[in-house]
């Protein structure tokens, strides 16, 4: 498998949490392994990257946020606001992952699952983080 398609599962796990409403971030589990069939590095990254957004979840959204300009995060469809989540996650915690990367990936996500309108704000938005905000 690749990084690319892991994203792809994180993505698809975190809608599905934030979907359902009140789901409880371990039966995020069942739904990857039930859903996906992942090795062992991707199933590793999947379950540190969903349970760092959801452990972190506040100061993410709360950086985000900051950085939005006349929009808030709870106007942003869910695909986009879950993309922004995933993207802000690594380019803070996942230091490895250069920043660019991250940026890229992200909008490839943008471009399979949202539209073209997206671009540019998620861009910017991912752009305006910085790696050393949110402790």
């Amino acid at each position: 498998m690749s990084r690319k398609f892991a994203r792809e599962i994180v993505l698809k796990t975190v809608f599905q949490i934030d979907f359902q409403t009140g789901e409880d971030i371990e039966s995020f589990r069942n739904y990857v392994s039930e859903n996906f069939d992942l090795n062992k590095e991707d199933q590793e990254y999947v379950e540190e990257v969903v349970t760092g957004i959801f452990n972190n979840k506040e100061a993410l959204e709360k950086k985000i946020s900051e950085h939005l300009v006349n929009w808030s995060l709870d106007r942003l469809n869910m695909i986009d606001a879950a993309i922004l989540r995933i993207a802000a996650y690594e380019i803070v915690y996942k230091k490895e992952i250069p920043k660019a990367v991250v940026i890229n990936e992200a909008l490839n996500l943008i471009n399979k699952y949202s539209d073209e309108s997206s671009l540019k704000y998620v861009n910017a938005v991912l752009d305006k983080l910085d790696s050393n905000e949110i402790k």
